[in-house]
C-alpha cells in the first residue's frame, strides 16, 4: 500500500503548482479547508485553473452550501471532481435548525449540472441534536441523490471512538 502524504498550501501556491502535478504523478487534489470552502471567488479561481492547466486532475473540494450557484456549477461540470458539502444544522435559541429549502435549491443546481457531490454528516456534536433529527437529515440527504455520504468518526480526548 502506498503511503499517503498530506501537504498544506495556500490557494495561490496550489494554482501556481498545477502545471507540475502531472510531472510529479499527482493525480488527486483534496481541499478540506473550512475557510476556503466559504470563499466562492477562490474556489472559482482554483476550478478555472484546474480546467485550463490540469484537466486530468481529480479534485475533491469541500464547499459551503451557500457558495453554490450557477457560475460555480458551470465551472464544476468542466472539472473532474467531487464536491463535499457539510450537512449540518445551526443552533439557535436552544434548537437545532436545518434549512431544507436552502439545501434543496442548491443541490437541484448540482444535479441539473450533473456535478458529482456528497455530504459530510455528523450526529450528536451539538447538544440539541437528537437521533430523530439526525434520521430526518439522513433521509433528506438520501432524497437529494448524493454520490456518497460520509459520517465523521467522533473521538474523546483519549482518541477512543465515541459509541
Amino acid at each position: 500500500m502506498a503511503s499517503e502524504k498530506i501537504y498544506t498550501f495556500d490557494a495561490n501556491k496550489i494554482i501556481s503548482s498545477l502545471p507540475d502535478f502531472a510531472q510529479k504523478e499527482i493525480t488527486e487534489l483534496t481541499v478540506n479547508d473550512p475557510e476556503f470552502s466559504r470563499d466562492k471567488k477562490q474556489i472559482c479561481n482554483l476550478l478555472q485553473a484546474v480546467s485550463e492547466q490540469s484537466p486530468e486532475l481529480f479534485v475533491s473540494l469541500l464547499a459551503d452550501v451557500n457558495v453554490i450557484d450557477s457560475k460555480l456549477c458551470n465551472l464544476l461540470k468542466n472539472v473532474y471532481c467531487s464536491l463535499e458539502i457539510n450537512l449540518t444544522g445551526l443552533e439557535k435559541n436552544g434548537n437545532l435548525l436545518f434549512d431544507k429549502k436552502l439545501y434543496q435549491n442548491k443541490i437541484n443546481m448540482l444535479n441539473a449540472s450533473q456535478v458529482v457531490f456528497g455530504f459530510n454528516m455528523d450526529y450528536g456534536v451539538k447538544a440539541e441534536d437528537t437521533f430523530k433529527s439526525f434520521k430526518d437529515r439522513r433521509d433528506f440527504a438520501v432524497s437529494l441523490y448524493p454520490n456518497h455520504i460520509d459520517f465523521a468518526q467522533l473521538f474523546d480526548k483519549e482518541k477512543k471512538c465515541i459509541k
